[in-house]
């Protein structure tokens, strides 16, 4: 999953980022995900052309985070974010 490219569904949900931290919401209303500052960074990171590792790394730099944590801690969250339908991994960049 390193070498995929990650890229936003915006076509689902709307976001908005508020004092550091993201705030999802679908189209309907119906349900909400507030993402911490390290989710941030990973959505704002998902623009089709950064793969997964590159994440990592820049999680890693920007945070101070041991390697191995930050890619446990970024598979996790990219994983929730696929089951909600508001990522999609790609095999080139888009």
């Amino acid at each position: 999953m390193l070498e995929k490219y990650i890229t936003k569904k915006e076509d689902g949900c709307i976001y908005r980022e508020v004092s550091g931290e993201t705030v999802i919401l679908d189209r309907d209303g119906i349900w909400i995900h507030m993402l911490n500052e390290v989710g941030t960074e990973i959505w704002k990171l998902a623009d089709g052309k950064t793969t997964v590792g590159e994440i990592v790394s820049r999680i890693c730099e920007e945070f101070e985070v041991d390697r191995k944590v930050a890619e446990q801690d970024v598979l996790r969250f990219v994983e929730k974010l696929l089951k909600k339908n508001l990522i999609a991994l790609c095999e080139k960049p888009v």
